[in-house]
């Protein structure tokens, strides 16, 4: 298992981005990309990046194709302990059934590598904006500590 943590400017919240793609490269570009401004944890293995998965998680990337299987699996068991996180689908394979199950398995959205990587940033920050809206909502609703 390789796990690579890149603390950013908003690690401070303890805001996290979990990344589970097993191409070192994939891996590698997140942090070059969005680890300056979030704190992200990399899995080039589908369990053990699930098994990270906190309620300081906002936001899921997990890619398709695994040697130990494929991403839809992993989808399945987020969604069962998670219902409402934003769990983003990559694959560099273009199927149409791929994209299909990934939704019906509960994706919040599908990219296809290699993709720009302004998509990247724009879906990060308004995915990640959006989940912090909603948990400061929740605390503000039970009377909990605002961040």
């Amino acid at each position: 298992m390789e796990m690579i943590q890149a603390e950013g400017g908003i690690s401070s919240t303890g805001n996290e981005i979990i990344v589970i793609d097993d191409d070192t490269g994939g891996r590698d570009l997140f942090h070059d990309v969005i680890g300056p401004d979030h704190r992200i944890k990399c899995f080039d293995n589908m369990a053990d990046g699930v098994a990270e998965i906190s309620s300081n998680t906002r936001l899921v990337f997990l890619d398709y194709k695994f040697p130990q299987g494929n991403g839809i699996d992993a989808l399945k068991s987020i969604r069962r302990n998670n219902s409402d996180l934003p769990v983003i689908f990559m694959t560099a394979f273009g199927d149409e059934d791929v994209c299909r199950d990934a939704f019906i398995s509960g994706a919040h959205d599908y990219i296809r590598k290699p993709f720009p990587l302004a998509v990247l940033r724009q879906k990060v920050n308004d995915l990640v904006s959006c989940r912090g809206n909603k948990k400061d909502n929740a605390a503000d609703a039970s009377g909990g500590p605002k961040k």
